[in-house]
């Protein structure tokens, strides 16, 4: 898969339906995390979801995931954000990350047979899972039915 079709994955509008607004808010506690997988609604024939995974024990420790399961049944996550409970390196490029940080499925990472989204880049958009949550779907276009423009999701 081409750098520009992962995009166009990214970009491609998502939906999360009231149902999937509620898993989110209140996410159910397994094997020391508190997780929720959402799907998400959008025009094109493959199926996204979005997955949270919060540690109870280290505020530090949290990922919200964007995945898609394209038609043919292949699963994959196309972005990543990690908080700063452990450090990355970038297998390619050799270089270590620390603190918060972003993975995002790139063509070179899957041509050289490594997860699509091993590859990682620091960032200082959010500092917690709430904050992570919201800048995945400012990103990746996932959008939810709000009653009032001002709010937010947390």
């Amino acid at each position: 898969m081409t750098d520009a079709e992962l995009q166009k994955l990214i970009d491609t509008p998502k939906k999360m339906s009231t149902k999937g607004l509620k898993k989110l808010l209140e996410r159910k506690e397994e094997n020391a995390y508190k997780r929720s997988d959402i799907e998400l609604s959008s025009e094109v024939e493959h199926s996204f979801y979005l997955r949270i995974r919060e540690s109870l024990d280290d505020p530090t420790d949290y990922s919200a995931i964007l995945s898609v399961k394209l038609k043919t049944g292949e699963t994959f996550n196309l972005v990543r954000c990690n908080g700063s409970s452990h450090n990355h390196k970038n297998r390619i490029e050799k270089t270590n990350l620390y603190g918060t940080h972003i993975h995002v499925a790139t063509e070179r990472y899957i041509d050289n047979g490594y997860q699509p989204e091993a590859f990682a880049e620091e960032s200082a958009e959010y500092n917690n899972v709430n904050e992570a949550i919201e800048y995945l779907m400012k990103i990746t276009n996932i959008t939810y039915k709000q009653t009032d423009d001002n709010t937010t999701l947390f």
